[in-house]
């Protein structure tokens, strides 16, 4: 986890060494917004989430039958 944090942040400093603003909407904002998380990240919560979600489901089912 806090080496996720290390490694969003070193990307941030980057995208502002380079004069990118962050969090700042385009100016035209066309149908696709600008994404305001990186797929991998999303990617790894939905799974996260996925799993989470099994688990409680299971544990769940097993106390009502047991």
């Amino acid at each position: 986890m806090a080496s996720e944090k290390q490694n969003n942040q070193q990307e941030d400093e980057s995208l502002v060494d380079e004069g990118v603003t962050i969090g700042q909407p385009e100016s035209e904002t066309g149908p696709n917004p600008p994404e305001r998380q990186p797929k991998a990240i999303r990617t790894i919560g939905f799974v996260v989430l996925g799993i989470v979600l099994i688990v409680l489901g299971y544990t769940l089912i097993y106390h009502l039958m047991y």
